[in-house]
């Protein structure tokens, strides 16, 4: 994956990330989400990323169950962080966060 392409994949779906994010947090093991999208710079094909926060690392397929159980929305990835950074007013840091875990992900591709 490369560069943070600002949720487009989440606008082109018609689908705020704040609606993901706040589905995901009912779940009963993630404390908070964060939701976005990137390119592929090898297919130039946006993926959807999903970070969480959790005591526990979660089975993607598990996830991918929870959130289609009640909408239409397909992530690409799962990710557990051990944070979400947010601002004073407590919302999220979100072009912070989506630049640390992409860094984190394509520094594990090359592994």
């Amino acid at each position: 994956m490369g560069k943070n392409n600002s949720l487009s994949l989440v606008e082109l779906e018609g689908i705020d990330p704040i609606y993901i994010e706040s589905f995901m947090n009912k779940h009963s093991e993630i404390k908070d989400s964060f939701a976005f999208s990137s390119v592929d710079e090898v297919s130039n094909i946006n993926k959807l990323i999903i970070a969480y926060v959790s005591d526990n690392m979660l089975d993607s397929m598990q996830l991918k169950k929870f959130i289609q159980s009640q909408t239409h929305i397909k992530p690409d990835f799962f990710i557990r962080v051990a944070n979400i950074p947010k601002e004073g007013n407590g919302k999220i840091q979100r072009k912070k966060l989506a630049q640390e875990i992409l860094f984190h992900v394509n520094a594990n591709k090359k592994n």
